[in-house]
C-alpha cells in the first residue's frame, strides 16, 4: 500500500457534490467551482487586488518574507474543506486538497531549494493527531522531493490567533519558532506552506527565523487567503483600522 492511501483513504466520491469520482477526489466540474485566486493579486502577499500592485494591508506592513503565494480565496467549499480537515480530523478531505497544491506547484516560478510545512505545536499535534499543513504537502513530496517536516520547530504554545488584532498577533508569536536542521536552511532559498494566509505574521516570524539562521529568501505558498471586507477595504484610511477590521 502506497503511502498516500495510508494518509488519506481511498475516497472515490466527489468531495464536493457526492457523485462518483473516479480520480483524486474532486470531479472535473467542482474543480471548475472551486474559488481560484486569479486576475490581479498583490505583488507580496498574494491577495486579489483591483488596482496597483499592494493591497491595504501590505501598505501598512513590514513583511519580512519576500512573497507569498495563495491558490483559493478561504471561502464557499474550501474554508468549509479546511475546517472539516483541521477541526473534525477527517483525513480523508486532506487527499484532494493536496492534489490541488501539488498541481499549483507547477505554477510557481521560484527556485526553492527547501520546502517547509509550518509546524504546530506538540501540544496540538497530539490533540489533533496530525499536521495538516505537513499531510496538505503529501503529493507536493511523492512528485517534487525537498519537503522537510523536521527543519522547524514551534517552540512555542501560543493560543489561536483567530479573534486577534495585528499588534496582539505579533506579540503573540514572538520567538514561537526554531529552526532544528540548519543546513537545509543555511544559503538557501526557502519556500514555507500554510493551509491559511490571514494576516501574514505567522510566516513573517517564521521568516526572521530563517533569516537568522542563514536563508537567503523565504517565500510562502498558502492554500487559501482570507478575504477582505468589501466595506473596510475601500476607506480612505486604512492605516487607522486593525486587521481584525479589514479580514473576513
Amino acid at each position: 500500500m502506497k503511502i498516500l492511501e495510508l494518509l488519506f483513504p481511498q475516497n472515490v466520491k466527489c468531495l464536493i457534490c457526492g457523485k462518483e469520482d473516479g480520480g483524486f477526489g474532486i470531479c472535473d466540474e467542482c474543480v471548475k467551482s472551486l474559488p481560484y485566486i486569479d486576475g490581479k493579486t498583490c505583488i507580496k502577499c498574494g491577495a486579489p487586488i483591483n488596482s496597483g500592485k499592494v493591497c491595504y494591508e501590505c501598505k501598512n506592513s513590514n513583511h519580512h518574507f519576500e512573497r507569498v503565494f495563495s491558490i483559493f480565496n478561504y471561502d464557499g467549499v474550501i474554508k468549509q474543506s479546511i475546517i472539516k480537515f483541521k477541526q473534525a480530523g477527517s483525513k480523508y478531505v486532506g487527499r484532494p486538497l493536496a492534489t490541488l497544491v501539488a498541481d499549483y506547484f507547477d505554477k510557481l516560478d521560484i527556485p526553492f531549494d527547501t520546502i517547509i510545512p509550518m509546524p504546530i505545536h506538540p501540544n496540538r499535534l497530539a490533540s489533533r493527531g496530525f499536521n495538516q499543513s505537513e499531510l496538505l504537502l503529501e503529493v507536493v513530496k511523492s512528485r517534487y522531493g525537498r519537503v522537510y517536516s523536521n527543519v522547524l520547530a514551534r517552540v512555542k504554545d501560543t493560543p489561536h490567533q483567530t479573534g486577534l488584532g495585528k499588534m496582539n498577533r505579533q506579540k503573540n508569536l514572538d520567538k514561537a519558532f526554531k529552526v532544528i536542521e540548519k543546513s537545509k536552511v543555511k544559503n538557501k532559498v526557502v519556500l514555507v506552506f500554510d493551509d491559511i494566509y490571514t494576516t501574514g505574521s505567522t510566516i513573517d516570524e517564521v521568516a526572521k527565523t530563517l533569516y537568522k539562521a542563514g536563508a537567503v529568501k523565504v517565500y510562502g505558498l498558502c492554500l487559501a487567503h482570507a478575504m477582505f471586507k468589501n466595506d473596510k477595504v475601500v476607506q480612505s484610511n486604512p492605516s487607522a483600522l486593525d486587521l481584525i477590521d479589514i479580514y473576513i
